[in-house]
């Protein structure tokens, strides 16, 4: 009797289980139920986006002019006036002065001097170009764009000196520009 009555309960929850799922599954395909989730946008992940890094330009920094100001060529106010030309900012740079000057001497000898006079005329001449201690002239930070002159007092200053701007601690690109003094 106890085995009758175990069956029958078993009987009943299976039912009753099988009652609750086909009601879901009804309620999933009844027409509204379909609607509705053909409704309901499906959240997509979200796509990470690309970082791309900043071109930055080979010779960015440029010289835009210089100048010299004093009457003395053995002591001379140099300006050299700069713009960071890149898509970023620089975080320093250096304006390089290289000096040099030609040593001419007579190497080919001498015709008779004419009289009253001592020397004659020089037969051969050689120059030698004599490099100077080269000056640096620091750059500080520059937003992209930005101008800036920067100037230092420089001794014997030739005729022509030539400006290199160079590459400081920190700059994020390499340099090869020259500009010219006459």
């Amino acid at each position: 009797m106890k085995r009758v009555g175990l069956i029958l309960v078993v009987a009943v929850f299976s039912l009753a289980a099988a009652g609750i799922a086909f009601a879901v599954d009804v309620q999933k395909t009844t027409p509204k139920a379909v609607e509705m989730q053909k409704a309901t946008p499906k959240a997509t992940p979200k796509a990470t986006p690309k970082v791309r890094p900043i071109p930055v330009l080979k010779g960015a920094l440029t010289v835009i002019s210089a100048r010299t100001i004093g009457a003395n060529p053995s002591s001379t106010n140099l300006f050299v006036k700069v713009k960071n030309n890149s898509l970023a900012d620089v975080s320093s740079g250096t304006v390089t002065v290289k000096r040099s000057y030609v040593n001419r001497q007579c190497t080919g000898g001498y015709t008779a001097p004419p009289p009253g006079q001592l020397m004659g005329d020089c037969l051969g001449w050689t120059d030698t170009t004599v490099n100077m201690p080269v000056v640096t002239i620091p750059v500080g930070a520059l937003n992209k764009g930005q101008e800036v002159e920067v100037h230092k007092g420089i001794q014997n200053l030739p005729c022509k000196a030539v400006i290199t701007v160079e590459p400081g601690s920190g700059a994020p690109f390499n340099l090869d520009i020259h500009s010219y003094i006459y």
